[in-house]
């Protein structure tokens, strides 16, 4: 075989990687999107209104309407946020962060190393 030779079924999963990731890509911020909405918890607004029933809001007029004859907001949450998410969408924002690794020997003591020559 020729140098770089791939398989038929590598060039199929390379193919299929590729058309995955287009996806991916071609949503990304739709996807970023509601990522950012998990890491916040699944919530939604409440009005208290002055005769004291609450009504969902569904709209920005109904929320300004509902403030200014003197109704209450509420942010009910059906869902905590979601730390691994927040988590996911700060390290595709700014980066994971390097994480510092320390090898030691025995007991916490230094590395020894030892080359045994084959000859």
């Amino acid at each position: 075989m020729k140098k770089g030779y791939k398989y038929q079924h590598t060039l199929e999963r390379e193919r299929t990687k590729q058309a995955v990731e287009r996806a991916i890509f071609a949503r990304a911020v739709q996807l970023t999107e509601a990522q950012m909405d998990e890491s916040e918890g699944t919530h939604y607004l409440l009005i208290r209104r002055p005769d004291g029933y609450y009504v969902r809001a569904t709209d920005q007029a109904q929320i300004d309407a509902a403030v200014a004859a003197g109704g209450e907001l509420f942010k009910v949450y059906r869902k905590a946020p979601n730390a691994q998410s927040y988590t996911a969408v700060m390290h595709q924002g700014f980066g994971k962060p390097p994480e510092a690794h320390q090898i030691t020997g025995a007991e916490g003591g230094p590395l020894v190393i030892r080359v045994k020559k084959p000859w």
